[in-house]
């Protein structure tokens, strides 16, 4: 028997187009396209591992944009609860209307829907809270849904073993209103799950999840992956900016310090771009590029300080 993706990423990419919020496409690795269709194919959460802006969160809208699927993204932070993934109460606004002597407004009102409400029920989701959650501009019309948890590390340790029952029963009981909130058995929901790994995950949670670590990409990849948000820029430019992110990283490993991501490489492409940088004869493009990126004070070294790769 063959073997049939269901995410066949760069078919999808033909079929489906460029992005129509503006969005650059992403590149996948052969192991991490395998990685979403195993977790597409088993219906397990994707928990992807990496360094900050090694492009781990945008991720997920890309797969969801190329299936044609709901979006849903929520940001963890230390103070999230796992039930702020499923709704939120204002016990707070309630008690206020009840003691302001003005007419109550239906329960519904003050209970927000989460994402994974959204995910599994929108139609029951639309009818609590102020209305729908940020839309993506292609619509979020497609009955199936991708799901962001972006950062669960920063939670504290017992969110991630709390949301166990919910994503394997894929379903929950909201108490203030005696909602019933359960996903079709034909819904299908990709679960899309980032961490810094600045906290270990239980291990109860990893069981249920399908890992995978996004690789720091080779020079090769690291110029397609420029050239696809720079098309127009100068190849030798985009060499020479490069050249000088791979410097500035072993002066930063020198120094036990934090290496640039891949997102300020970007970052540092797209300064030289807003402020005129043509080529790499423009000897300004260095200045731009260093601010960029590097963000320890000044480099001790001679490597970084004046590198040969960066020269002219």
């Amino acid at each position: 028997m063959t073997y049939v993706p269901i995410f066949d990423w760069e078919l999808l990419h033909r079929t489906r187009g460029p992005r129509s919020d503006g969005a650059v496409a992403y590149r996948y690795h052969r192991d991490l396209e395998l990685a979403v269709n195993v977790a597409l194919a088993a219906g397990r959460p994707l928990l992807l591992r990496g360094k900050p802006g090694s492009g781990k969160s945008t991720l997920a809208a890309d797969v969801a944009w190329k299936l044609e699927r709901r979006f849903y993204a929520h940001v963890v932070t230390s103070k999230t609860e796992a039930q702020d993934l499923q709704w939120r109460f204002d016990a707070v606004g309630r008690l206020s209307f009840a003691t302001s002597g003005e007419r109550m407004p239906a329960t519904e009102s003050f209970v927000t829907p989460g994402v994974l409400w959204w995910a599994f029920d929108p139609s029951s989701a639309a009818k609590h809270g102020t209305g729908a959650p940020a839309r993506r501009p292609w619509g979020d019309e497609g009955r199936h849904a991708v799901v962001l948890l972006d950062e669960i590390d920063k939670a504290e340790p017992d969110v991630p073993n709390d949301l166990l029952a919910v994503l394997d029963r894929r379903e929950f009981y909201v108490q203030e209103t005696t909602t019933q909130v359960k996903a079709p058995e034909n819904l299908e929901v990709l679960l899309v799950i980032t961490t810094n790994d600045e906290r270990d995950m239980p291990d109860a949670f990893l069981r249920r999840c399908i890992t995978y670590e996004l690789p720091a990409p080779e020079d090769t990849e690291l110029e397609a992956i420029a050239k696809l948000h720079f098309p127009a820029m100068q190849d030798s430019l985009i060499t020479r900016v490069r050249e000088l992110f791979e410097t500035l990283g072993v002066e930063a490993t020198s120094q036990n310090r934090r290496r640039p991501s891949t997102a300020e490489l970007i970052d540092a492409l797209r300064a030289c771009t807003k402020l005129g940088i043509a080529s790499k004869d423009d000897a300004a493009w260095e200045e731009i590029a260093r601010a960029s990126m590097w963000k320890h004070g000044k480099p001790k070294s001679g490597a970084a300080a004046k590198s040969g790769a960066v020269k002219g």
